[in-house]
């Protein structure tokens, strides 16, 4: 049997724990029923028979405002899903009076405040620092 200390409800259906490698000492792991690997399916049952000691609850994983930042620069950027296509392609239409410029400069608002809703800022940084 593989050593595994703090397990905790992952939320994705599975157990975040740590795992003794024989290489490379207590590393993090992520436990899963529907592993493809043997060794996940083994240590979540494991752990959801009580082997390795009482379950901790699920920790969300914080960002900080830099990780936020990056996150909604890339959706922002995405070429079939961001909002920096729809503003330039608005700003295309309006310079060569195309006309509905307004409509697709709307998408992209609408967009824009969609991304920031998905990429909140933690809960630590006051609002108006957006």
């Amino acid at each position: 049997m593989i050593e595994v200390r703090n397990p905790r409800i992952s939320g994705n259906g599975g157990y975040n724990c740590e795992i003794n490698h024989s290489v490379y000492g207590w590393i993090p792991f992520t436990a899963h029923p529907g592993d493809i690997v043997e060794l996940g399916r083994q240590v979540y049952k494991e752990i959801l028979d009580g082997q390795h000691g009482e379950i901790g609850a699920f920790v969300a994983n914080v960002l900080t405002k830099e990780e936020v930042e990056s996150l909604r620069k890339a959706a922002y950027a995405n070429e079939f899903t961001g909002s920096d296509r729809l503003f330039a392609e608005a700003q295309r239409m309006q310079v060569m009076s195309e006309s509905g410029w307004e409509s697709v400069r709307d998408a992209a608002i609408a967009r824009f405040e969609e991304i920031k809703a998905e990429y909140p800022w933690p809960e630590n940084l006051e609002a108006n620092d957006e």
